[in-house]
């Protein structure tokens, strides 16, 4: 970290180390804040940083920040608003299918080439029985495919 201050990806690994040691822990914290406030550290970094806080965080400046920096489980009321891809993808989890398609439906929507949403979202399809949706989800994938011979296996 000392050789590169200007990459904020290691002062968050650090702290996080630190946590994970205790070894000043309450410093570490604060470090995690300031990083995942600071509005000159790419998102990514900021996202991580919030994580590691779990709880013990001030204001982020943001409320997907906030609400995963909270530690508790996002409801998903909470994680529905525009581009909010990390609280959506973990108010999810537990969630009944129903829910977990409008939740993925929006981050296709927001982020179409967002591939992280598209199996949840394939298989909360399947639960529900809408086979058009799960289709749909997966056709950038199949798309110029043949179906009859996609499954094929060349000889060879």
């Amino acid at each position: 970290m000392k050789s590169t201050p200007w990459n904020s990806d290691y002062r968050v690994r650090l702290a996080e180390a630190r946590m994970a040691a205790n070894h000043d822990a309450a410093g570490a914290i604060k470090d995690l804040a300031t990083e995942a406030a600071s509005a000159n550290v790419p998102y990514a970094t900021r996202l991580n940083a919030a994580r590691s806080l779990s709880g013990s965080a001030p204001d982020l400046g943001s409320g997907e920040l906030n609400l995963m920096a909270s530690g508790k489980p996002i409801a998903p009321a909470d994680a529905a608003h525009p581009f909010f891809f990390a609280a959506r993808m973990k108010a999810i989890e537990g969630a009944p299918a129903n829910i977990r398609i409008g939740l993925l439906r929006a981050v296709l929507e927001d982020e179409p080439a967002g591939d992280a949403a598209r199996v949840p979202l394939l298989k909360a399809a399947f639960e529900t029985g809408d086979y058009y949706l799960a289709i749909v989800t997966m056709k950038p994938y199949i798309v110029g495919a043949n179906p009859e011979t996609a499954l094929e296996i060349s000889p060879g």
